[in-house]
C-alpha cells in the first residue's frame, strides 16, 4: 500500500512540474517597421518577457511563467514604434493567478494592435 501511495504522489508531483502555470505569448509584427523595447507581463508584474527588437514580418513566441501570480489581472504589452512612441496594450484576463487561455497573440499593424486568444479546454 505504501508503494502505491508513493508512486501516486510521485506521478502527481511530476505532472505539476511538467505543466507549468503560465501563458504562451505570440507577437507578429505585420507593420512595415521594426518595433523595439518590447515587454510583456501581467498586471502583477512578477515575470516579464523582453525583446530588444522585432522586425517587420517577424514572429516571436515565448512562455510567460505565472508561478507567482495569485490574484486576478490582465496582460500588458508595451513597445516603441518606429517613431519612438510608446504603445501600451492591456488585454485578456486571468483569475486567481491562473490563465484561462493557452496563448495570447498580438498582431502589430501599422496603426493598431489586434489581439487573439486560445481557450484552455478543461
Amino acid at each position: 500500500m505504501k508503494k502505491v501511495f508513493v508512486l501516486l504522489f510521485f506521478l502527481f508531483g511530476c505532472s505539476s512540474v511538467i505543466k507549468e502555470k503560465g501563458i504562451e505569448l505570440r507577437i507578429i509584427n505585420s507593420s512595415n517597421s521594426p518595433i523595439s523595447k518590447v515587454k510583456f507581463t501581467t498586471s502583477e508584474s512578477y515575470t516579464t518577457l523582453s525583446f530588444k527588437k522585432i522586425n517587420p514580418d517577424e514572429k516571436v513566441s515565448e512562455f510567460l511563467s505565472m508561478k507567482k501570480n495569485v490574484s486576478d489581472g490582465n496582460y500588458n504589452l508595451e513597445f516603441f514604434n518606429f517613431q519612438n512612441i510608446k504603445i501600451r496594450k492591456n488585454s485578456g484576463y486571468y483569475t486567481n493567478g491562473s490563465p484561462s487561455e493557452k496563448w495570447i497573440e498580438f498582431e502589430i499593424k501599422k496603426d493598431t494592435v489586434v489581439v487573439s486568444y486560445s481557450k484552455i479546454n478543461y
